[in-house]
């Protein structure tokens, strides 16, 4: 979850946005704040004619990113996952090879996440023992 303040907003620059683009809807702000030592998922779409161009979409949760993915019909997109910050190590953004999911012992299910750099992430808060996963599945693979 990210939070958008209201008082950031560049109500001059929506306006404009809003009337260019026809969406009645959108809202700019210059920052969002990441509540939570989380994951950030930064999905980058392919075009869809000569005349677009890729367009660069950031979650906070990969579930969100299938949603997206499913309710727009975008079938073609990559993900890159932008790390914790943990022990003393700065943030780093890999991108997703492959995403899987499993079962751990007590029935909860977690997400794995095969970066190029040939780590493996998690979304579980805590460690998990990657061996122990039951039902292992293919969820993402990222295309060619």
């Amino acid at each position: 979850m990210f939070y958008v303040y209201q008082s950031s907003y560049d109500f001059e620059q929506m306006e404009v946005l809003r009337e260019l683009f026809d969406q009645p809807n959108v809202n700019i702000s210059p920052f969002v704040e990441v509540p939570f030592n989380s994951h950030i998922f930064h999905v980058d779409v392919a075009p869809i004619s000569m005349e677009s161009r890729w367009q660069r979409f950031i979650f906070d949760a990969i579930e969100n990113v299938f949603r997206f993915a499913l309710s727009e019909n975008i079938t073609a997109y990559k993900i890159s996952l932008q790390s914790r910050r943990m022990d003393g190590r700065d943030y780093e953004i890999q991108p997703i090879k492959r995403v899987l999911t499993g079962s751990r012992p007590d029935g909860n299910m977690v997400y794995l996440f095969e970066l190029s750099n040939g780590a493996i992430e998690h979304n579980a808060l805590d460690e998990i023992d990657k061996d122990g996963l039951r039902e292992v599945s293919l969820v993402w693979v990222k295309p060619e």
